[in-house]
């Protein structure tokens, strides 16, 4: 699920291959020109599906985005493809 708060996106729930495919397209239909933070503090569960939705975000925005709340396994996945810094990106 995904929900828009101001300036913010807060994800919560798993963002695994099932899921992954409506996650990144209810993600893409909120991420409006001022949306500059996404929340994943509560993503319950990832897989290297999560990195694909978390790019696609970052391309439709056309710039950085600043991720708080970055689950351990979705970090972990992150540097496991050389991507930290996609997470680290600030707003």
């Amino acid at each position: 699920m995904i929900e828009r708060d101001g300036k913010t996106l807060r994800v919560s729930g798993p963002i695994t291959m099932t899921s992954a495919p409506a996650v990144r397209d209810r993600g893409l239909v909120l991420l409006g020109k001022d949306v500059a933070t996404v929340d994943l503090s509560a993503v319950t569960e990832v897989d290297s599906a999560a990195i694909a939705v978390v790019l696609a975000w970052r391309r439709q925005a056309g710039r950085a985005l600043a991720f708080v709340g970055i689950p351990a396994a979705l970090g972990s996945l992150a540097s496991l493809y050389g991507l930290e810094r996609l997470l680290d990106e600030a707003a």
